[in-house]
């Protein structure tokens, strides 16, 4: 008999739960130069293709890893299928995309299950993640189907110039007094603030928490940015703009 983490019931078998869901590859999983590429982070992590995306089988029973599906699939319908409804401009340049009429809640529950995912995963790439008392609380938001407070969790998100990045694995960090962890997946960066403090002015308009039912999305080019160089970093390559 196995443990499910989430609904802690005793089961036959665990099944092979994605932590970062499949569909979060985006067009990487079927690229012309092959299967998605993956950078890990941590102490002599080296970069892998995967065309079957990240899972564990140590982690949910079948029922509880149904149940991650209406936020993953929403999340993917946010972040993939959805078209901006403007633009945010300065100096005639794109800041910001905006999406309006989004559910909030349902994208904050989204983030809370896939760190808490990171965070009770025995997955190498996901190892940086160690949430402490927060495991517990996104555990119950998962449960109860509400989102954690801003001040335990916020997320700000961007949106890169091209759609077939690769994908990047969490790491630590701390933006303007503000812990919290750095991860990418396909055409977007998230920095997810966990526990106290507020962000940076820079980004407050940008969070999650920001506006009731709408989304920003920062605007940024691929090439330059913080993931970007993390990946030419690990490879020795170099990205074409």
């Amino acid at each position: 008999m196995a443990i499910c983490a989430l609904c802690g019931q005793s089961v036959e078998k665990l099944v092979a739960a994605h932590v970062l869901p499949k569909c979060f590859y985006g067009e990487t999983i079927s690229s012309t130069s092959g299967p998605a590429r993956v950078y890990a982070t941590g102490l002599g992590a080296r970069p892998y293709r995967s065309q079957a995306g990240e899972y564990d089988c140590t982690i949910l029973c079948a029922s509880c890893e149904r149940s991650l599906s209406p936020f993953d699939n929403y999340a993917y319908e946010v972040f993939f299928q959805r078209n901006p409804d403007e633009a945010v401009v300065m100096d005639d340049k794109i800041q910001a995309w905006v999406l309006k009429n989004i559910d909030v809640e349902k994208l904050a529950i989204f983030f809370a299950s896939l760190l808490w995912r990171m965070h009770v995963s025995n997955r190498p790439m996901f190892r940086a993640v160690r949430l402490g008392p927060y495991a517990d609380k996104f555990r119950e938001a998962i449960l109860t189907r509400s989102a954690p407070p801003s001040r335990d969790l916020d997320v700000v998100v961007t949106r890169f110039d091209k759609s077939d990045t690769g994908i990047l694995g969490p790491h630590k960090t701390r933006t303007g007094g503000v812990q919290g962890y750095r991860f990418a997946f396909a055409g977007h960066a998230c920095l997810a603030k966990v526990g106290s403090g507020r962000y940076p002015d820079a980004f407050s308009e940008v969070a999650l928490s920001a506006k009731k039912n709408e989304l920003r999305l920062i605007a940024r080019a691929f090439a330059g940015s913080p993931e970007c160089v993390a990946m030419q970093r690990t490879l020795g390559i170099h990205f074409e703009r």
